[in-house]
């Protein structure tokens, strides 16, 4: 079966900035990522978006 389409999401690294809130955001590095999951097992796939979109499953 062909994986499904979930959205694109933004994912970041290392922590919360608390306090700081939406300026200390600033100085995370943010990767956007398109996720495709399996209905039947749940398996999930990630591509970086942008970069082979035409290769993709359907």
């Amino acid at each position: 079966m062909d994986k499904v389409f979930m959205g694109t999401r933004k994912f970041h690294e290392g922590r919360r900035w608390g306090l700081l809130g939406d300026l200390g955001e600033l100085f995370v590095n943010k990767e956007t990522f398109d996720v495709y999951a399996c209905p039947v097992c749940g398996s999930v796939e990630f591509f970086v978006d942008g970069i082979g979109e035409h290769l993709r499953p359907q």
